[in-house]
Protein backbone atom coordinates (compact mmCIF):
# COMPACT_ATOMS: atom_id res chain seq x y z
CA UNK A 1 0.00 0.00 0.00
CA UNK A 2 1.23 3.43 -0.61
CA UNK A 3 1.50 5.54 2.60
CA UNK A 4 1.60 8.82 0.23
CA UNK A 5 -0.87 8.09 -2.17
CA UNK A 6 -3.46 11.31 -1.81
CA UNK A 7 -6.81 10.72 0.43
CA UNK A 8 -10.18 11.56 -0.18
CA UNK A 9 -11.77 14.65 1.67
CA UNK A 10 -14.70 13.50 -0.77
CA UNK A 11 -18.36 14.29 1.87
CA UNK A 12 -20.71 17.02 3.20
CA UNK A 13 -20.45 18.15 6.73
CA UNK A 14 -22.58 21.33 7.50
CA UNK A 15 -23.16 22.76 10.95
CA UNK A 16 -25.11 26.25 11.90
CA UNK A 17 -26.95 28.01 14.59
CA UNK A 18 -30.83 28.47 14.49
CA UNK A 19 -32.96 29.90 16.98
CA UNK A 20 -32.67 27.53 19.96
CA UNK A 21 -29.55 25.82 19.16
CA UNK A 22 -27.31 24.59 16.64
CA UNK A 23 -27.93 21.83 14.20
CA UNK A 24 -25.40 19.33 12.83
CA UNK A 25 -25.88 17.89 9.09
CA UNK A 26 -23.29 15.23 7.15
CA UNK A 27 -23.86 12.67 4.44
CA UNK A 28 -22.81 9.18 5.14
CA UNK A 29 -21.01 8.36 1.87
CA UNK A 30 -17.17 7.19 2.28
CA UNK A 31 -14.54 6.81 -0.73
CA UNK A 32 -11.43 5.33 -1.21
CA UNK A 33 -9.94 6.35 -4.61
CA UNK A 34 -12.97 5.57 -7.06
CA UNK A 35 -14.84 3.10 -4.85
CA UNK A 36 -17.35 3.74 -2.57
CA UNK A 37 -15.76 2.10 0.52
CA UNK A 38 -19.20 2.78 2.99
CA UNK A 39 -22.51 4.65 1.84
CA UNK A 40 -23.77 4.14 5.84
CA UNK A 41 -20.47 5.44 7.48
CA UNK A 42 -21.45 7.94 10.90
CA UNK A 43 -19.42 11.18 10.51
CA UNK A 44 -21.56 12.77 13.37
CA UNK A 45 -19.82 11.77 16.62
CA UNK A 46 -21.37 12.83 20.14
CA UNK A 47 -18.02 14.25 21.52
CA UNK A 48 -19.53 14.77 25.35
CA UNK A 49 -22.42 15.87 26.69
CA UNK A 50 -22.23 19.20 25.15
CA UNK A 51 -20.46 19.12 22.13
CA UNK A 52 -20.91 17.34 18.55
CA UNK A 53 -18.23 17.00 16.15
CA UNK A 54 -18.40 16.56 12.73
CA UNK A 55 -15.54 14.78 10.52
CA UNK A 56 -14.38 14.67 6.58
CA UNK A 57 -10.99 13.64 5.68
CA UNK A 58 -9.89 10.50 6.62
CA UNK A 59 -11.80 8.46 8.57
CA UNK A 60 -9.27 6.69 11.00
CA UNK A 61 -7.70 9.77 11.65
CA UNK A 62 -10.91 11.69 12.66
CA UNK A 63 -12.09 8.96 14.91
CA UNK A 64 -8.25 8.24 16.18
CA UNK A 65 -8.45 12.47 16.97
CA UNK A 66 -12.10 11.83 19.13
CA UNK A 67 -10.66 9.36 21.29
CA UNK A 68 -7.40 10.69 22.00
CA UNK A 69 -8.92 14.34 22.51
CA UNK A 70 -12.16 13.43 24.32
CA UNK A 71 -9.52 12.31 27.13
CA UNK A 72 -7.75 15.10 27.36
CA UNK A 73 -11.01 17.35 27.76
CA UNK A 74 -11.80 14.53 30.17
CA UNK A 75 -8.76 15.47 32.32
CA UNK A 76 -8.99 19.10 31.45
CA UNK A 77 -12.39 18.73 32.86
CA UNK A 78 -11.48 17.17 36.30
CA UNK A 79 -8.88 20.06 37.19
CA UNK A 80 -11.22 22.65 36.32
CA UNK A 81 -14.36 21.32 38.09
CA UNK A 82 -17.05 22.43 35.58
CA UNK A 83 -17.20 21.71 31.51
CA UNK A 84 -14.61 22.90 28.81
CA UNK A 85 -14.78 25.64 26.57
CA UNK A 86 -16.03 24.62 23.71
CA UNK A 87 -13.24 26.63 21.71
CA UNK A 88 -10.90 24.88 24.21
CA UNK A 89 -12.20 21.40 22.73
CA UNK A 90 -11.69 23.14 18.56
CA UNK A 91 -8.09 24.37 19.96
CA UNK A 92 -6.93 20.51 20.79
CA UNK A 93 -8.51 19.17 17.56
CA UNK A 94 -6.21 22.29 15.90
CA UNK A 95 -3.25 22.02 17.89
CA UNK A 96 -2.92 17.83 16.77
CA UNK A 97 -3.64 18.78 13.60
CA UNK A 98 -1.07 21.27 12.96
CA UNK A 99 1.57 19.15 14.83
CA UNK A 100 0.95 16.39 12.31
CA UNK A 101 0.00 17.81 9.36
CA UNK A 102 2.00 15.38 7.42
CA UNK A 103 0.33 12.14 8.54
CA UNK A 104 -3.14 13.45 9.62
CA UNK A 105 -6.04 14.25 6.72
CA UNK A 106 -9.13 15.45 9.17
CA UNK A 107 -11.59 18.39 8.69
CA UNK A 108 -14.13 18.56 11.24
CA UNK A 109 -16.88 20.71 12.38
CA UNK A 110 -16.53 21.40 16.16
CA UNK A 111 -19.92 22.78 17.64
CA UNK A 112 -21.49 22.86 21.37
CA UNK A 113 -22.73 25.05 24.14
CA UNK A 114 -20.54 26.53 27.20
CA UNK A 115 -20.86 28.95 29.44
CA UNK A 116 -20.49 31.89 26.94
CA UNK A 117 -23.26 30.67 25.08
CA UNK A 118 -23.46 28.27 21.29
CA UNK A 119 -20.67 28.13 19.13
CA UNK A 120 -19.75 26.59 15.49
CA UNK A 121 -15.85 25.79 14.71
CA UNK A 122 -13.99 24.73 11.51
CA UNK A 123 -11.00 23.03 12.18
CA UNK A 124 -9.15 22.47 8.96
CA UNK A 125 -6.87 19.93 7.87
CA UNK A 126 -3.84 22.09 8.13
CA UNK A 127 -4.32 23.31 11.90
CA UNK A 128 -5.92 26.94 11.45
CA UNK A 129 -9.70 27.16 13.07
CA UNK A 130 -12.77 29.61 12.49
CA UNK A 131 -15.76 30.48 14.27
CA UNK A 132 -18.79 31.57 12.36
CA UNK A 133 -22.31 30.84 12.48
CA UNK A 134 -22.36 28.50 9.73
CA UNK A 135 -19.77 26.32 9.00
CA UNK A 136 -19.05 23.48 6.72
CA UNK A 137 -16.42 21.36 4.85
CA UNK A 138 -16.02 18.50 2.47
CA UNK A 139 -15.77 18.57 -1.08
CA UNK A 140 -19.79 18.41 -1.30
CA UNK A 141 -19.93 22.02 0.41
CA UNK A 142 -18.30 24.45 -2.50
CA UNK A 143 -22.10 23.22 -4.05
CA UNK A 144 -24.09 25.20 -1.09
CA UNK A 145 -22.72 28.16 -0.28
CA UNK A 146 -25.06 29.85 -2.30
CA UNK A 147 -28.29 28.13 -0.76
CA UNK A 148 -26.73 29.31 2.84
CA UNK A 149 -25.95 32.54 1.66
CA UNK A 150 -29.68 33.28 0.43
CA UNK A 151 -31.85 30.91 2.95
CA UNK A 152 -29.57 30.65 6.22
CA UNK A 153 -30.59 33.56 9.03
CA UNK A 154 -30.43 32.84 12.51
CA UNK A 155 -33.42 32.96 13.67
CA UNK A 156 -34.77 29.59 11.83
CA UNK A 157 -36.93 27.16 14.14
CA UNK A 158 -35.94 23.49 14.37
CA UNK A 159 -38.45 22.48 11.45
CA UNK A 160 -36.82 25.26 8.88
CA UNK A 161 -33.37 24.28 10.44
CA UNK A 162 -33.98 20.47 9.36
CA UNK A 163 -35.42 21.33 6.08
CA UNK A 164 -32.43 23.69 4.48
CA UNK A 165 -30.37 20.75 5.50
CA UNK A 166 -31.86 18.17 3.97
CA UNK A 167 -32.16 20.95 1.00
CA UNK A 168 -27.86 21.50 1.41
CA UNK A 169 -27.10 18.16 2.03
CA UNK A 170 -29.29 16.74 -1.22
CA UNK A 171 -28.02 19.25 -3.46
CA UNK A 172 -24.48 18.11 -2.23
CA UNK A 173 -25.18 14.62 -2.72
CA UNK A 174 -26.54 15.24 -6.41
CA UNK A 175 -23.46 16.99 -7.75
CA UNK A 176 -20.84 16.02 -6.13
CA UNK A 177 -19.68 11.88 -6.79
CA UNK A 178 -18.09 11.44 -3.16
CA UNK A 179 -21.28 12.70 -1.22
CA UNK A 180 -24.12 10.77 -0.59
CA UNK A 181 -25.70 7.60 0.78
CA UNK A 182 -28.09 9.30 4.02
CA UNK A 183 -28.13 12.09 4.82
CA UNK A 184 -27.68 12.46 9.39
CA UNK A 185 -28.25 15.34 11.40
CA UNK A 186 -28.14 16.06 15.29
CA UNK A 187 -28.98 19.19 17.53
CA UNK A 188 -27.69 21.10 20.58
CA UNK A 189 -29.93 22.53 22.07
CA UNK A 190 -30.99 23.67 25.71
CA UNK A 191 -26.85 23.20 26.69
CA UNK A 192 -26.72 19.52 25.34
CA UNK A 193 -26.76 17.50 22.88
CA UNK A 194 -30.58 16.58 22.86
CA UNK A 195 -32.66 13.61 21.56
CA UNK A 196 -31.62 10.82 18.92
CA UNK A 197 -27.95 11.84 17.64
CA UNK A 198 -28.86 9.37 14.10
CA UNK A 199 -31.67 11.36 12.83
CA UNK A 200 -31.53 10.11 9.29
CA UNK A 201 -32.90 9.99 5.67
CA UNK A 202 -31.93 8.32 2.23
CA UNK A 203 -30.45 10.46 -0.02
CA UNK A 204 -32.17 10.16 -3.35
Amino acid sequence: MDINKKISNGTTIIAYKFKDGIIVNADSRTSSDTRIANRVQRKIVQFNEHVLVACSGSAADTRFLCRIIRENIYQHELELGKPALVRTVAKLFSIYNHQYKNVLLAGLLVCGYDEEGYHCFKVLPGGTFVEDNIVMSGSGSTYVYGIADSEFKMDLDRNQAVELGKKMIHLAAFRDGSSGGIHRWAFVENGKVTGDVDNWEVLM
